[in-house]
Order: structure tokens, then C-alpha cells, then sequence
């Protein structure tokens, strides 16, 4: 579930870290019905968070996270998140794995504050 780019420390560390491992700990209970796999190499970069259906053919997930930086709007950030996932095809592992369905979900965290964008693709959709 964990990986080393969650736990790394330093200066390369992303700022969401605190935020994507918050996420992973509510997540853990899933383990029944979903593989969760967090920082895996997918498409042309590493996916957040990966979550793929124990039951073949059900719908995946793919969670992007942001943290708003100074200067940056929730807007802007929840179109960059969804953006990241398409061009960096994260989705390519679950579709891979049977995926029939995925669900792509932008999370830009401001604080205490949140807010969630879902973008959803069938099989034969090309994430748009």
C-alpha cells in the first residue's frame, strides 16, 4: 500500500505527501474490494493513489492530489489535476488490469479546506 516516495523524507518530498498518506489511512478499509497502490509507476509517470477492483471488470480509481501554493487558484488546480492524469495516461495500469470503467478524481487541498473534481471514462473512452 505504502511506498517509498510516501515515507521519503527531504526537500524532493511533494507537499501533498501529508495529505495523499492522510487519504491512504481512511483508504485502508477498502482492502477487501479494492488493490490500493500509492506513488506506482502508470502510463508515463506515478499515479497518487491507484485503486483497482478486486472483482474483474468493476470500475478503477485514480486519485490525483494537489495543495494549493500561493498565488494559486482551487480552480486552476482542480483543471491541472485532471489534466496531469490524461496526459501522464495514470490510467493505463487499471485498464491493463481489466479495469472496464475509471473513475479519475482531482483532490486540492487549501488547509483544512478541500475540494473534489470527478472526471469518469469507459473502457473504450480515451479519459475525455
Amino acid at each position: 500500500m505504502l511506498s517509498y516516495h510516501d515515507t521519503a523524507g527531504g526537500e524532493g518530498r511533494a507537499p501533498e505527501a501529508v495529505y495523499q498518506s492522510f487519504v491512504l489511512g481512511l483508504l485502508a478499509n477498502l482492502g477487501d474490494r479494492y488493490r490500493i497502490r500509492s506513488n506506482i509507476e502508470s502510463g508515463l509517470g506515478r499515479a497518487d493513489i491507484l485503486m483497482s477492483p478486486v472483482e474483474a471488470g468493476g470500475r478503477g480509481i485514480v486519485m490525483e492530489f494537489k495543495r494549493l501554493g500561493e498565488n494559486q487558484s482551487m480552480d486552476r488546480q482542480l483543471t491541472a489535476a485532471p489534466s496531469q492524469i490524461e496526459e501522464k495516461r495514470y490510467p493505463a495500469t487499471l485498464r491493463a488490469e481489466g479495469c472496464r470503467a475509471v473513475l479519475a478524481l482531482a483532490i486540492v487541498f487549501d488547509g483544512k479546506r478541500l475540494e473534489v473534481r470527478e472526471h469518469s471514462s469507459d473502457v473504450a473512452g480515451d479519459g475525455q
